[in-house]
């Protein structure tokens, strides 16, 4: 797991209302890579898996080997990101289902076509 330490700072709203302005650092750290900080949102694919399945373990094996960024999601111990995997995929509940940050969504790529995706989205 990848930890990485966010710095932050916070505005004290009491002493906004009495006139000054408070603002105070906040160190804290972070499991995950892709946090919203604000508006702004680093974009990484989602993939939508189980942990019994082939297909999952292949795709994840052609990510790596083109060191794509991503977040691997286990559907079975995470109920809500069934109900979000069936909504990008018209109800199937067939994985791997990845979600890529221009909205495209491929459900049991093989390893060419994700391959050719990786290609066209780091262009």
């Amino acid at each position: 797991m990848h930890l990485c330490r966010i710095t932050a700072l916070r505005i004290n709203p009491t002493a906004r209302r009495s006139g000054r302005t408070v603002v105070s650092a906040v160190q804290f750290y972070a499991k995950e890579f892709d946090l919203t900080l604000g508006q702004r949102q680093e974009q990484a694919i989602v993939v939508y898996s189980t942990t019994w399945c082939g297909d999952c373990r292949r795709a994840k094996r052609v990510l790596d080997q083109h060191d794509a960024r991503y977040k691997w999601i286990d559907i079975e111990t995470q109920p809500e990101a069934l109900d979000r995997m069936m909504q990008l995929n018209g109800g199937l509940q067939s994985v791997p289902t990845i979600l890529f940050p221009d909205g495209t969504v491929v459900v049991e790529p093989s390893n060419q076509e994700l391959a050719d995706l990786l290609q066209s989205q780091a262009a």
